[in-house]
């Protein structure tokens, strides 16, 4: 229950434009916890995984291309 109201911060603070960076960082740190925890508990769905880490990702990347430029 711990990490689904981290996640929620996170994704709050990962759709304002002055707290992107540090939204994603917890974004992809709950989402490796997540992906251990359940590898764990033999329930990993890995497709779901890598499409949510890569949203984060390019979400990140073009976030600080459009603050840079």
């Amino acid at each position: 229950l711990a990490i689904g109201w981290i996640e929620v911060v996170a994704a709050a603070l990962f759709m304002v434009p002055a707290t992107v960076r540090v939204g994603a960082g917890l974004l992809l740190t709950v989402l490796a916890a997540a992906t251990l925890i359940h590898g764990a508990m033999h329930q990993f769905r890995a497709d779901l995984v890598i499409d949510m880490l890569v949203v984060v990702l390019l979400a990140t990347i073009e976030g600080r291309r459009r603050v840079s430029v």
